[in-house]
């Protein structure tokens, strides 16, 4: 099965959380046949033996060995995740979140979300033209390595500064039972930053996103969007999603106020 399909396809702004923070969780979020075949035909890393466990790789669909190689519902699917319809139904969808959590966001950008042009994260061509819009859109092939000792691949953190979407949609390999769930947490009191990473004594677990196949976890970044990773057990298997995002031209999101100087853990 090759279709058309978009992992916002019947999503509506009322399927849209609050609560910590404006996300959305799709579970079934790709018609089982089309999910199937993409998960047997996604690209695997070459992992060299001396790899840290739980090592983070991504993997651009647009660099040519890979391109190459990726069937036809994959080509279509980068593609459309990384084209302006696709935004269109970002904004159909996260439109009023995006609105709530960053209210002078359209004013920044001097155009509406709905006319802002947008572009092709990693464009080569287009980072050598002044005029590239300020939305960009990214699709990336994630991994996380095996694991030897239970560990987690990142801890609670908020993404970096000109992240204006994030979303995952999950491929667990057959048999993979080991964890690696994302949790979503909420400030406990006053926000306490350091750099991005968040002290977990200062933000309490709200809720708890399964690594599960076909589940599609999206969220609009702000420095409220605290999230990690729930550590993985032991285990041979590459814990596997696609990593979608959108970034806006220059940083937008004001961490400073909330800016520790201690280090984490301290």
């Amino acid at each position: 099965m090759t279709g058309t399909h978009s992992i916002l396809d019947s999503a509506a702004p009322s399927d849209v959380s609050d609560s910590p923070f404006a996300h959305l969780l799709r579970v079934d979020c790709l018609p089982e046949e089309l999910y199937r075949g993409l998960s047997q035909a996604m690209p695997r890393p070459t992992v060299p033996a001396n790899t840290p466990q739980n090592f983070l790789a991504l993997i651009d669909p647009f660099e040519p060995l890979i391109a190459a190689r990726l069937t036809e519902a994959w080509r279509w699917f980068v593609s459309h995740h990384t084209s302006p319809a696709f935004f269109q139904s970002i904004v159909r969808v996260m439109g009023p979140a995006i609105r709530r959590a960053h209210p002078d966001l359209e004013t920044r950008l001097g155009i509406p979300l709905e006319a802002a042009p947008t572009v092709r994260a990693n464009d080569p061509t287009a980072s050598q033209n002044p005029r590239t819009p300020a939305v960009r859109l990214g699709l990336q092939f994630g991994f996380n390595t095996p694991v030897t000792t239970s560990s987690s691949v990142r801890g609670a953190h908020i993404d970096k500064a000109r992240r204006l979407i994030s979303a995952l949609l999950y491929f667990p390999e057959p048999g993979d039972d080991a964890g690696g769930d994302l949790m979503l947490y909420r400030h406990r009191g006053a926000r306490r930053l350091h750099g991005v990473s968040v002290d977990l004594k200062d933000v309490e677990p709200v809720s708890r996103i399964a690594y599960a196949p076909n589940t599609l976890i999206m969220f609009v970044n702000s420095v409220d969007a605290v999230h990690g990773v729930l550590p993985r057990r032991p285990t041979p298997h590459i814990r596997r999603y696609v990593n979608f995002f959108v970034d806006l031209a220059d940083d937008f999101i004001d961490s400073r106020p909330y800016q520790i100087t201690a280090p984490a853990g301290a």
